[in-house]
């Protein structure tokens, strides 16, 4: 377990952390203390949107390296909040079209190589380039899911994906969110 917990560590801080997550977001440089990532969210009437935002609550962090010198970073330590708990450490390649459907559950999704889409219900697409992250909680536990079976979009908070050009290998952190449904997009 510990060393799950210092692997764990090591990835979010080179894929979550480290400000790479610019290529399919805004094309503004990333600005200092802020970390962007999309999130695919639910409106009331069951249709899915992606929107673009910053994690808040980041704190600032000075951390030295053996050499003595001195690495400022800005840091937000979901383990140490009550706002996720951590459920599942998933590696994938997605390889080709993934219709109509749920997440898994409540998850992270950090692109590592490659390049992949999603297809929302209000018809827009975006697209995800290496060090995107996505939050999602479009789960079939989801209270808008009733709205239609699987398969069955546009409503019933589901979305499709697939890749651009080839297989497109994904970071995927299962979490278990203090709220969920996010009751708005962009609360962290």
């Amino acid at each position: 377990m510990r060393l799950h917990t210092a692997f764990l560590s090591s990835l979010l801080r080179r894929h979550l952390f480290m400000g790479l997550t610019a290529s399919a977001l805004s094309t503004a440089p990333a600005a200092k203390g802020a970390i962007r990532y999309r999130q695919l969210w639910v409106s009331a009437d069951g249709i899915t949107h992606i929107d673009e935002h910053e994690c808040g609550k980041l704190e600032t962090k000075d951390f030295t390296s053996t050499g003595g010198d001195a690495a400022l970073q800005y840091v937000r330590a979901f383990s140490a909040s009550d706002d996720f708990a951590l459920t599942g450490l998933v590696v994938t390649q997605q390889v080709g079209e993934n219709p109509w459907h749920y997440c898994p559950s409540p998850q992270f999704v950090v692109t590592l190589e490659g390049s992949w889409y999603i297809r929302t219900s209000d018809g827009k697409t975006t697209t995800f380039k290496p060090g995107d992250v996505l939050y999602q909680d479009n789960s079939s536990d989801h209270p808008l899911a009733k709205l239609g079976a699987s398969g069955q979009a546009p409503s019933g908070a589901q979305h499709w994906s697939g890749v651009n050009g080839g297989p497109c290998n994904q970071l995927v952190l299962g979490v278990k969110p203090r709220i969920f449904p996010a009751g708005k997009p962009g609360t962290w």
